[in-house]
């Protein structure tokens, strides 16, 4: 409870008590909403009128269908023709509206409509014969059916430039109090908003003329405007070291970097959210889910799996094939570019990446390829006590791991790309 009184007490939150309700408020209340003696009568069906609608578009052009029934039976049939292109949802929105204007034509005040999209379309199959008609049948033939044609749509499309004015002192708008109060001592007028600003002052501090937020367990971090925020994420997002993380990953590696400001996972969110590359490229899934298997080594660096990733795009000196390497307990990846790989290439990237770096591996998991299934590798394994163990052919889940490295190696060059 103290903790949550030191966390709400920056907000300025006073308690007022219920005050106590007049009868005159719930006797006006009562008479305002209740229901007149005749309200609750259900009004009759012959009263009703029924309008059945649908658009077609075709190669040839548009059309519109219309079928309305009065409440007595008769039956009123219109076809329009759309002098300009649309598509099929443009069409069904066109004979909406134009079955509405029909219907207010005639003082209509109670109507049912009936679409394509609300029943089987052979229950509607009136009204989609005269679309298929009015899209199809040129004007000059249509002699017994008179063919309406609306030139132009009833929404019209107007170009709009939205303009957003912005200088620095609105960037700056959330630090600016902050750093006077800290600087000047100055604070609001506003009561509350003085408090507030006293309260959360005690986190930051300025040096050389910047704002500092003060960390839990780091150092202090930079506190940084809309476009320096911007600026922070285009470049830790799409730069030269950037991969197209998620928002919640891309927020944690702003933080963790020495930046903040006060909406950082929701601007990050945003931003992933507003990345072309990442909309086209993010993986899709499509595999039910289930239990989750962990698969780990018993400590680090003593099982690894191996695979192959290519062909690639040529890069240069022709490179195209991707050697990885994934710790199964810590998940740390060892990959290198070849233009062709070959046991010798396996074997020295063994010795070189994981060898010299981690120590001798006790298992290295791959496939049966035949760099990995050589007798120079199972050689060079045996002299180092390593044991090969290699997946079942056609079965790429044996080596999971390899293969999510992978999946997610192939991701991120899709977005750099």
């Amino acid at each position: 409870m103290l903790q949550w009184a030191i966390e709400l007490s920056e907000f300025g939150i006073e308690f007022q008590p219920r005050l106590s309700m007049r009868g005159q408020v719930m006797a006006d209340f009562v008479l305002e909403y209740s229901r007149k003696p005749g309200q609750h009568e259900e009004s009759s069906k012959k009263e009703w009128w029924t309008l059945r609608v649908d658009g077609a578009s075709r190669s040839s052009g548009s059309g519109v269908g219309l079928l309305l029934q009065s409440p007595t039976g008769e039956h009123l049939e219109q076809a329009i023709r759309l002098g300009f292109s649309a598509s099929n949802n443009e069409a069904e929105y066109e004979a909406i509206l134009s079955g509405l204007d029909l219907a207010l034509a005639l003082s209509v005040s109670k109507l049912r409509i009936y679409s394509d999209s609300q029943l089987v379309r052979a229950d509607n199959g009136r009204a989609d014969a005269l679309a298929g008609i009015a899209a199809s049948l040129p004007i000059r033939e249509a002699i017994l059916l008179p063919i309406h044609v609306q030139a132009n749509p009833s929404v019209a499309r107007n170009s709009t430039c939205n303009t957003v004015e912005a200088n620095q002192a609105d960037d700056q708008e959330w630090t600016h109090d902050i750093a006077e109060y800290l600087r000047t001592g100055t604070l609001p007028e506003d009561p509350k908003q003085a408090h507030k600003i006293r309260v959360q002052a005690a986190r930051f501090t300025l040096i050389g003329g910047h704002l500092y937020k003060r960390s839990f367990t780091g150092p202090y971090l930079r506190c940084l405007g809309h476009s320096e925020a911007q600026y922070v994420l285009a470049e830790l997002h799409e730069g030269i070291c950037g991969n197209h993380t998620g928002g919640r990953s891309l927020a944690h590696r702003a933080h963790s970097q020495g930046y903040y400001w006060p909406t950082m996972k929701k601007d990050a969110t945003a931003y992933v959210q507003k990345c072309d590359k990442c909309q086209r490229y993010a993986p899709i899934p499509h595999v039910p889910s289930a239990a989750l298997k962990s698969v780990s080594g018993p400590w680090p660096f003593t099982q690894w799996g191996m695979d192959i990733v290519g062909p690639l795009p040529a890069a240069p000196a022709q490179k195209k094939f991707l050697l990885v390497a994934t710790d199964y307990f810590s998940k740390w990846v060892e990959a290198e570019a070849y233009a062709s790989i070959k046991d010798k290439d396996v074997t020295k990237f063994v010795w070189k990446n994981i060898v010299c770096r981690f120590g001798i591996p006790q298992i290295i998991i791959a496939d049966n390829g035949p760099q990995f299934d050589s007798i120079a590798f199972r050689n060079f394994c045996s002299e180092l006590n390593i044991r090969n163990s290699y997946s079942t052919p056609r079965y790429p889940q044996s080596n999971g791991q390899a293969e999510a490295t992978n999946k997610t190696l192939i991701n991120a060059l899709k977005k750099k790309a």
